[in-house]
């Protein structure tokens, strides 16, 4: 977070060679509140001041704001680590499915889905932002990887747009076995960055830091409760109609030979 200003001074009348070997400490000195090795000094006479300098001093930094977090993720599951692997493997969207309302996702085609989030609260403005991810099983960490390709924000009033808004989710998601229990274990990571618009430039940084964290804390706890109660839900009618399948197979008279 940060902001861009113009500072300017008169030198009085002084040598131009004296001004600029001391330059650097002009800088501290006219400017004690900022950081003069992040400065630029501009040197010129003075107009209306016989011998006089003007020195002005631009300091430019990015108004560019990034927040980003990180969730572990845990559940417990019946049945064994295999029957859970067999699961992810034939149904990685179910990671998707499982973190988003049905009326929020939109299957897009080629295993991407655009899933619109509940609209943002950040200070006193309302973000709506949707993030198009993409979920497959992947053999190195033998689970569901979940990736993000884009993503989209709308915020009335203050001129956000894909060029000044991106949002980054990820994920993963693997069976494991903790004693004689099987679990999915794994994290998630959400990152939002933006260019402050004008209205929040102004603002003090520890505001715009807290509201941050705040949203990105809310994201990611919501993600993870839905997560867990869905994905479970899911992997258990999952499991109750394949064992219920094994049953009628086992049941069928068998062939002569």
């Amino acid at each position: 977070w940060s902001f861009c200003d113009q500072s300017e001074v008169c030198l009085g009348e002084v040598r131009e060679r004296e001004l600029r070997m001391g330059m650097l400490f002009v800088a501290g000195a006219i400017f004690p509140d900022k950081n003069p090795r992040r400065a630029r000094i501009c040197v010129h006479r003075s107009h209306g001041q016989a011998g006089g300098f003007l020195a002005r001093r631009q300091v430019e930094m990015s108004l560019r704001s990034t927040f980003d977090d990180s969730i572990s993720i845990s559940g417990k599951v019946p049945s064994s680590r295999s029957h859970l692997a067999e699961f992810m493997i034939s149904n990685p969207e179910a990671v998707i499915t499982a973190c988003w309302s049905e009326n929020l996702i939109q299957k897009l085609g080629n295993g991407v889905y655009r899933t619109s989030l509940p609209p943002l609260q950040f200070l006193q403005f309302k973000i709506n932002a949707s993030v198009d991810v993409r979920a497959q099983y992947d053999e190195s960490i033998d689970g569901i990887r979940l990736v993000s390709l884009s993503s989209l924000v709308e915020v009335p009033h203050l001129g956000l747009n894909e060029d000044t808004f991106n949002m980054k989710l990820n994920g993963h998601l693997s069976p494991i076995e903790k004693g004689q229990r099987t679990h999915f274990d794994g994290s998630a990571d959400l990152e939002i960055s933006l260019d402050l618009p004008p209205l929040l430039r102004l603002m003090p940084r520890a505001a715009i830091n807290a509201a941050g964290a705040q949203v990105i804390n809310g994201v990611l706890r919501s993600m993870r409760s839905n997560l867990i109660r869905n994905f479970t839900s899911a992997y258990r009618s999952w499991l109750q109609a394949k064992e219920q399948g094994d049953t009628l197979n086992s049941k069928k008279p068998q062939g002569r030979t």
